[in-house]
């Protein structure tokens, strides 16, 4: 968490910060949702085609903010610390693949700037998580039967997670 002090009143300014990034993130989590659906509705023409289209999308909205505040995060390394570094991680912690791009170029100080290879570098012990009850139904999918009948003792908080899977 990141707090902009205001030198006149001397009053952080974070929760205004949050307000606005929740406000634009649950509008643009909405569209995506609309697209996505009108997207799988036309799923029955060309499977593969809208799959990637909708993938496409769904990508582009998720790194869509971290793009946009590029421009200015260059210009103002309080901008870059507070806004395009945190959108950042959240967009590359949204899919596997991104994660572990995120994960390479933590590793790359040659060729990422030093500050987003250390912002980059929590997706290395902090990857996201997916729910438990995605986890349930791979398992009872590959094993044919419920998790109840198959184990002895099933945990749904993951003991670690990582950009491919967890445990």
């Amino acid at each position: 968490r990141h707090e902009i002090k205001n030198p006149q009143a001397n009053e952080p300014r974070s929760v205004v910060l949050r307000s606005v990034v929740a406000m634009a993130s649950s509008r643009l989590l909405r569209r995506c949702a609309v697209i996505s659906l009108l997207l799988a509705l036309l799923l029955a023409c060309a499977p593969q085609t809208v799959l990637l289209l909708n993938r496409a999308l769904v990508l582009s909205l998720a790194l869509s903010p971290a793009v946009l505040l590029s421009p200015a995060a260059a210009a103002s390394s309080t901008i870059q610390q507070c806004l395009f570094l945190p959108a950042l991680r959240h967009a590359l912690g949204r899919s596997a693949a991104l994660t572990k791009w995120g994960q390479w170029a933590a590793t790359r100080p040659d060729l990422v700037p030093p500050s987003v290879c250390e912002a980059l570098s929590v997706l290395h012990a902090h990857a996201p998580a997916h729910a438990a009850a995605i986890s349930r139904a791979e398992v009872e999918a590959a094993t044919g039967a419920s998790i109840e009948d198959y184990f002895d003792a099933w945990e749904d908080e993951p003991l670690v997670s990582g950009s491919i899977g967890q445990v």
